[in-house]
C-alpha cells in the first residue's frame, strides 16, 4: 500500500509539471464507510471501522461526502495543483 501511494503521490506532482497549466492533485483517503466493505461479516466490519476511529483524531471512519468536499475543494480552487490531500482523519500526524 504504502509503494502505491507513493507512486500516486509521483504521478501527481509530475504530471503536474507536464500538464501545466492543467491542473493535477491527487486525493489520499484513509479508511471511508462504503459499500466496498459490505461483504464483511457485520461484526467484522463495525470492528474494523471503531479499531479505525479510535486511532485517527477525528475519532471516525471518513465518510464518502468526506472524499467529495475534499474533491470539490480541488476543483473549485484553481491556485492548488501538484498537491496531494490526506482526507484521512488525521493519520499524517500520529
Amino acid at each position: 500500500m504504502a509503494a502505491i501511494n507513493a507512486a500516486l503521490e509521483a504521478f501527481g506532482k509530475a504530471n503536474a509539471i507536464d500538464l501545466a497549466p492543467v491542473r493535477v492533485n491527487v486525493i489520499a483517503p484513509g479508511l471511508v464507510d462504503t459499500p466496498a466493505y459490505a461483504g464483511m461479516p457485520g461484526e467484522v466490519r463495525q470492528g474494523m471501522l471503531d479499531g479505525y476511529a479510535a486511532s485517527v483524531p477525528a475519532g471516525r471512519a471518513g465518510l464518502p461526502e468526506d472524499v467529495a468536499a475534499a474533491a470539490l475543494f480541488l476543483m473549485a480552487n484553481t491556485f492548488v495543483t501538484g498537491t496531494v490531500l490526506d482526507v484521512d482523519g488525521g493519520v499524517q500526524v500520529i
